[in-house]
């Protein structure tokens, strides 16, 4: 046998010995339980409680008048799936969050599943949502205008009176429903009634971000920014001056992440050394966690191997697959 036949030959042993490691590490490896266990299942259920009170019309229609851009019914099914609370409480766990601390929400009509995840992560791990609502909504989201974010709220709040936005908006275009035809720009005045909050109601580009900020900090006890800023949707407010297309982290956004030359509130936020959490591209999150329904019991949120584990059978294999391969070869 050739040299060059040994080497071929002894490729193939080591690809095929990592291949059965990954093997290992996938599906025999034990798991240990994920951090944060008992917030996350508190999450859930609370998530789970707050869905089941709202119904089947948590899933909007395609199309109504008070639609603000499309959607895809089939993102705004899975932002329901009941591991994103738990999601949520990694990442403000991550971030820092303790009980006691106050969190910024800016919400979208656009996926009510997942304002619901944010309050419920919030609340489990006895931390004080600031929430300020927009109520247009793309496709299939909060998009009926008889039964907007706003109505849903209110449903809500009978049992976690936490949950009220301390303020609300039209959203849409402008953040002021434009663009909108005259019933659906109507049926969103009519849903302002359900709220005594303050309406922000921009008259320049610059209200629109001001007016939240300043929001957040008279919602809060101390009159500072809330520690930390969850974003749901795409709505003008978050992205500023910036393309609602670009591409941008999705999940937990660190300060030292901070993308200058722009005014949206995530960048005020990250400039003012607060951490965010953007939630926009579903399918993209649910597919990095494992997110499923119905839900994985070995997603990364909730287990993880047991490193010590891996990393003990991991040297053991590797150094009997390399020492069978060097006999067998030189042997011959």
């Amino acid at each position: 046998m050739s040299h060059k036949t040994k080497m071929i030959i002894l490729l193939w042993i080591l690809a095929l010995g990592v291949l059965g490691l990954y093997f290992i590490m996938e599906n025999l490896i034990p798991k240990a339980s994920a951090e944060y266990i008992n917030e996350k299942r508190k999450a859930v259920e609370l998530a789970t409680e707050a869905r089941a009170m709202i119904g089947e019309r948590l899933l909007g229609e395609e199309y109504t008048a008070s639609s603000t851009t499309l959607g895809d019914r089939d993102a705004k099914l899975l932002s329901q799936a009941p591991d994103f609370p738990a999601l949520i409480v990694q990442w403000l766990k991550e971030g820092g969050m303790e009980a006691g601390d106050s969190v910024a929400i800016n919400a979208s009509g656009s996926f009510p599943a997942l304002n619901i995840a944010a309050l419920s992560a919030i609340n489990a791990i006895g931390a004080k949502p600031l929430m300020i609502s927009s109520l247009g909504a793309s496709s299939w989201g909060a998009n009926r205008p008889d039964f907007t974010w706003l109505h849903m709220e209110q449903i809500l709040i009978s049992r976690w009176p936490e949950y009220a936005s301390i303020a609300v908006s039209l959203g849409g275009d402008g953040d002021m429903a434009e663009g909108l035809f005259e019933e659906g720009q109507q049926a969103l005045y009519d849903a302002l009634k359900l709220t005594n909050v303050p309406v922000l109601m921009p008259t320049t580009a610059e209200d629109v971000f001001s007016g939240r900020m300043q929001a957040w900090r008279a919602g809060n006890d101390n009159g500072e920014l809330p520690k930390m800023l969850i974003n749901v949707g795409g709505n003008v407010a978050y992205w500023g001056s910036r393309d609602r297309d670009t591409l941008r982290d999705e999940g937990l956004i660190t300060p030292s992440m901070l993308v200058i030359d722009r005014n949206g509130v995530g960048d005020r936020f990250l400039a003012e050394g607060r951490p965010i959490i953007h939630m926009l591209n579903i399918k993209q999150m649910a597919a990095r966690y494992k997110i499923t329904m119905p839900p994985d019991a070995n997603s990364p949120i909730w287990a993880k191997p047991d490193i010590s584990t891996v990393a003990r059978i991991g040297i053991i294999l590797a150094l009997l697959l390399g020492m069978a391969g060097i006999v067998r070869l030189f042997r011959s």
